[in-house]
C-alpha cells in the first residue's frame, strides 16, 4: 500500500518487532513511493540486513526528508553506509570539506553559509549558515558523534571550540544553494571547461529516538518559508526571543533548544530591540518580556517585526505582557498582533481548558491542566484583531487563556499566538520557572512551532 500511496507523507513505526523482513518491505516500497517525507522506524529491531535495504533503496528515493533509526541492532558499518546514502539525497546541503578547505572555495552562493565536517566523516561536511551565535548550538554528546536533538548532526565547529548539534534544517539548500565551480584547462589547441559542484544534497541520519503517534498524518512541515519576493528563504528552526534578563529565560532557551529551535538572544533585548538582527530572517519572534514590563520599545523594533509577520510569513508568539504594554499606550505598532486585551491580572495557579480539539499547540498536553506554579496572569480580557480561542482560563475573569490567528490566505502571513500568562515573571508572590512546570513549558514550546509553521 505504501508503494503506492500518494497521500501519506509522515508514518511512524516506532516500537514495532518488524526485524529485518519489515525493513525490506520498507526498503521497497520507498523505491516507488514519492510522497513519504518522514520515517520512524526506531526501536524496531532492525538489523544489519535490513539496514542494507534501506540503504539500497535511499539511492532511488528522493522525496525522503527524515528517516530514524534509533535503538536497533545496526552496526556503525551499516550506519555509515545508511548516512553515506542520505549523502546522496536530496534535502540537506553537503558538501565536500577537504575540497572546500584545502581549495579556499565557498560551499554555496549564499556567503554567510560554511562548510561544517561531520565528526564521524572529517571528508565530509553539510553547507550550512555560518551566521549563528555559538550559544544557540547544544554540545555533542560526550561521544563525539551524536546528538540528543532530533533533526540535528554532530559537526565540528573551529569558532564555537567544540562539536557542536547543527539543525538541519538551517542546511537546506534552498538557504545554503549550491555554488557551482567552473575549472578551465587551457592547451595550445583546445579549452576544455568541466563543471563540479562542491556541494551535493542530503538528509541526517538521525539515530534518536521519537515517541510514535497511533495514526500517521498526511501533513507536510515545510522547514523553509520564502519571503514575498521569492528570494529570501526564511529558515523555520530559527527563533528571535526577546524578553527581559530574568534567570529563568536561560531555562526557556534550554527548552527552545532542546526541540530542535535555534533560539537568538540578548539580555534587555525587549526595551532595546531596534530592528537588528532583523525579525524576518527567523521563523518565529517570542516576546517574553516580564519584570521590564512598562518601557517601550523602539519603534524600528516593532515595525521590524511587524514586517516580518506580515511580509515574510514570520510568526509570533506573545505573553500576558503584551496586552499590558498596549493596554498602557506602548507597542503601539505592533498592535495589529494583539488578540485579546486585558482588564487587569492577577498571580494564581492556573487552569486551562481546550476548546479546539486536537490542535497542534496542545501535543502531549491534557485537554484541562493547571499549573503547578503560581503565575502572573491576565484577567478579564476579549478578543480583537480575529483572534480565535484556543484555551480558556478559569482564572482568567472570562479571558482567553490562550489565542490563536492562523496565516491568512496569503501565504507571506505568519501565524500569531498570544498567551495569558506571564512568562517568567517571579513578583509578586509568581513563582513561575519553566523549568519546573511542564505543561505551561510544553504548551510554550507547542506554540513557538506552531507559529513557525512547524506543526
Amino acid at each position: 500500500m505504501l508503494r503506492d500511496n500518494k497521500v501519506l507523507t509522515e508514518l511512524y513505526v516506532y516500537n514495532n518487532a518488524m526485524r529485518d523482513a519489515g525493513a525490506q518491505h520498507f526498503a521497497d516500497a520507498l523505491r516507488e513511493n514519492k510522497t513519504l517525507i518522514r520515517l520512524d522506524l526506531s526501536a524496531t529491531q532492525t538489523g544489519d540486513a535490513g539496514a542494507s535495504h534501506l540503504a539500497d533503496a535511499l539511492r532511488d528515493n528522493k522525496t525522503l526528508n527524515e528517516l530514524w533509526i534509533g535503538n536497533n541492532r545496526i552496526s556503525s558499518s551499516l550506519l555509515d553506509h545508511l548516512e553515506h546514502q542520505y549523502i546522496n539525497s536530496t534535502t540537506t546541503a553537503t558538501c565536500n570539506f577537504t575540497a572546500c578547505n584545502s581549495q579556499r572555495i565557498s560551499c554555496s552562493s549564499n556567503l554567510n553559509c560554511d562548510c561544517f565536517s561531520l565528526t564521524s566523516n572529517s571528508n565530509i561536511g553539510i553547507c550550512a549558515l555560518s551566521t549563528l551565535s555559538c550559544e544557540s548550538f547544544v554540545r555533542c554528546n560526550m561521544d563525539n558523534v551524536t546528538c540528543s536533538i532530533e533533526s540535528t548532526i554532530c559537526v565540528n565547529s573551529t569558532r564555537c571550540g567544540q562539536p557542536i548539534c547543527y539543525p538541519l534544517p538551517m542546511a537546506n539548500k534552498q538557504i545554503c544553494p549550491p555554488k557551482t565551480v567552473t575549472i578551465t584547462t587551457t592547451t595550445q589547441k583546445t579549452t576544455t571547461t568541466i563543471k563540479t559542484s562542491t556541494a551535493t544534497t542530503t538528509q541526517k541520519l538521525t539515530t534518536t529516538t521519537k515517541i510514535s503517534t497511533t495514526t500517521p498524518t498526511s501533513t507536510v512541515h515545510p522547514d523553509i518559508t520564502t519571503s514575498q519576493s521569492g528570494t529570501t528563504p526564511m529558515p523555520k528552526y530559527t527563533a528571535l526571543l526577546l524578553s527581559d534578563s530574568e534567570a529563568a529565560v536561560q531555562n526557556l532557551i534550554n527548552f527552545l533548544q532542546s526541540a530542535g529551535i535555534s533560539c537568538t538572544y540578548s539580555s534587555n533585548n525587549v526595551q532595546y530591540y531596534d530592528g537588528t538582527p532583523d525579525a524576518a530572517t527567523f521563523g518565529v519572534v517570542i516576546i517574553v518580556n516580564s519584570n521590564s514590563y512598562g518601557y517601550n520599545m523602539p519603534a524600528s523594533g516593532q515595525q521590524s517585526i511587524l514586517n516580518a509577520q506580515q511580509n515574510n510569513a514570520t510568526g509570533v508568539v506573545l505573553t500576558e505582557w503584551a496586552a499590558y504594554q498596549f493596554s498602557i499606550g506602548l507597542w503601539t505598532t505592533l498592535l495589529p498582533l494583539q488578540l485579546f486585551t486585558r482588564s487587569a491580572g492577577t498571580t494564581t495557579n492556573i487552569t486551562m481548558n481546550l476548546t479546539i480539539p486536537n490542535h497542534p499547540i496542545w501535543t502531549n498536553l491534557s485537554a484541562s491542566f493547571t499549573s503547578t506554579s503560581i503565575v502572573g496572569c491576565n484577567t478579564g480580557g476579549s478578543l480583537i484583531n480575529n483572534g480565535t480561542v484556543l484555551a480558556t482560563c478559569l482564572q482568567c475573569d472570562g479571558g482567553p487563556g490562550v489565542a490563536v490567528r492562523p496565516s491568512s490566505i496569503l501565504a507571506t502571513v505568519g501565524r500569531v499566538v498570544q498567551i495569558a500568562h506571564a512568562g517568567h515573571y517571579t513578583v509578586g508572590g509568581a513563582n513561575f520557572n519553566w523549568a519546573n512546570d511542564i505543561n505551561l513549558s510544553t504548551m510554550m514550546i507547542n506554540a513557538v512551532k506552531w507559529a513557525a509553521n512547524l506543526i
